[in-house]
């Protein structure tokens, strides 16, 4: 059945983050570099398109990657997602998902009309979401400043330490979380058995017991895990409470797509 636009105008609203659930089907993905200019592009204009959700199944259509972002720069855990509202069953909310993200039906771009745009109003290169190198070689006449090394460092920085301060506040919210649950806590005991017949009782606490080493198959996982727990990618011992942390995050969220 073919429908005119207007007669399936989503409305916008704000949804609880708790209510976004995300498409486990999604077929778009992100390299590091595209994230961190999709970033650019966010902080430096805002939020101006709303997402898509499908109020039917509580599944986001459109938006992932900026979902993921804004995830990471939202202090709080539950915030009004602006979304754009869609009602649709399984089989169109497929469809409108690999609609949204396909470039085929996006069009082309006048690299004409694209340089004399930049060059006449000095457009910075980073707030248009494109690769500067990328761009010099589809229009070589324009002039494209690409940030020094040093430069490109400070950002770094800068990041690293905003997401350092956020991960300590994150831990320390987990571990006063965790210190009001344990106040009734009682440690276990195990029972060692020695030569001679002899047991003596053992408090589990200590060292070589309280570490759990992980190990990933290369050096790129093990980034992109360190990435998504907010941690440093120098960093080696970690304070396990984070981690705790994410997975009572992770089964609450579970648990909650479960019993929609």
């Amino acid at each position: 059945m073919i429908f005119h636009p207007l007669d399936r105008c989503g409305t916008c609203e704000r949804i609880p983050r708790s209510q976004v659930h995300l498409a486990d089907y999604n077929p778009r993905s992100l390299s590091p570099d595209q994230r961190r200019r999709l970033k650019n592009v966010l902080q430096k204009h805002g939020l101006c398109q709303p997402l898509v959700w499908n109020k039917r199944t509580g599944v986001l259509c459109g938006g992932h990657q900026r979902l993921a972002i804004l995830d990471a720069l939202v202090e709080e855990k539950e915030w009004g997602v602006p979304v754009t509202v869609v009602d649709l069953d399984d089989k169109q909310e497929r469809e409108l998902n690999i609609a949204l993200n396909n470039s085929d039906a996006g069009g082309a771009y006048d690299l004409s009309k694209l340089g004399t745009m930049i060059k006449d109003f000095k457009l910075d290169i980073e707030a248009t979401g494109f690769d500067p190198g990328k761009l010099k070689t589809l229009i070589p006449d324009v002039v494209v400043q690409i940030p020094s090394l040093s430069a490109q460092l400070e950002v770094s920085k800068q990041q690293w330490q905003a997401n350092a301060k956020r991960s300590q506040e994150r831990q320390e919210a987990a571990y006063d979380r965790l210190a009001e649950r344990s106040k009734d806590f009682t440690p276990q005991t195990t029972e060692v058995e020695k030569p001679g017949d002899r047991h003596e009782q053992r408090i589990i606490d200590e060292d070589d017991l309280f570490y759990i080493p992980f190990v990933f198959s290369d050096l790129f996982t093990a980034a992109r895990v360190k990435e998504m727990m907010g941690l440093p990618p120098e960093s080696r011992d970690q304070d396990g409470r984070v981690l705790m942390q994410i997975i009572a995050e992770w089964k609450e969220l579970k648990s909650s797509i479960v019993t929609k």
